[in-house]
């Protein structure tokens, strides 16, 4: 994953409104955890993986939900 990505608005809504991303940072203020690493764990743990994640990365990792 890398820092630089774009997303649809309605991706970057969920990320400010739904409770799984924002817990996440409440448990990242307490350790170390990578920028890049945050937002590919919550794009693949997202209602919306299949919609922003290209099919490569899909065949290693998958989406959760």
């Amino acid at each position: 994953a890398s820092q630089w990505f774009s997303a649809p608005r309605h991706v970057i809504e969920w990320f400010i409104t739904d409770p799984l991303p924002l817990g996440f940072v409440g448990y990242a203020q307490h350790y170390i955890v990578a920028d890049e690493n945050y937002f590919a764990s919550m794009i693949l743990n997202s209602p919306y993986c299949r919609d922003v994640v290209s099919s490569c990365v899909l065949r290693v990792f998958g989406c959760v939900s």
